[in-house]
């Protein structure tokens, strides 16, 4: 199972960079890995990793606590990022916008969103499992996964102000 994570980590990563570029119109050549962006993009993943590297140094097999909960996530992420590559070419003829903004556009990040969601709550679950020896690691993966969140939308919000 941690083959599988650690692939679905750098896949994350991969798939993260070339949707926002491509979404954005810049090809994968124009990719700054030091632009604050891709770092914040690509931390959650990078965090993961170190987390599972961290667990088979230490030879604590946590992640076999949560091997149900893991396959869901992993799956998420990968179904998110497969509907994306499917509707990427697709316009929707539609006039109706949600939020003020196109219904392609809000699909697309809504599916960009859940894909981060689900990375961001396997890094809290498999940090909270390895820091608090499994003691209700779920909910205080839920408790840093929300902190997380809040933090990124008020790190967007300060920096779009300035």
């Amino acid at each position: 199972m941690t083959v599988v994570l650690l692939f679905c980590a750098i896949a994350e990563i991969l798939l993260s960079l070339y949707f926002k570029h491509s979404h954005n119109g810049l090809s994968i050549s124009e990719t700054d890995l030091f632009y604050v962006g891709n770092i914040i993009s690509c931390l959650p993943a990078l965090i993961l990793m170190t987390g599972l590297i961290v667990q088979i140094v230490r030879r604590k097999r946590v992640i076999n606590n949560y091997r149900i909960t893991y396959s869901v996530l992993v799956c998420i992420i990968l179904s998110a990022y497969v509907v994306l590559f499917m509707i990427r070419g697709i316009d929707f003829d539609t006039n109706e916008s949600v939020f003020g903004f196109s219904f392609s556009k809000f699909i697309n990040v809504a599916l960009f969103s859940l894909s981060k969601f689900a990375i961001i709550y396997m890094m809290s679950l498999t940090l909270a499992a390895i820091l608090y020896e499994n003691k209700f690691a779920r909910i205080r993966g839920f408790v840093i996964t929300g902190v997380s969140i809040i933090s990124l939308f008020i790190f967007a919000l300060l920096f779009n102000l300035r």
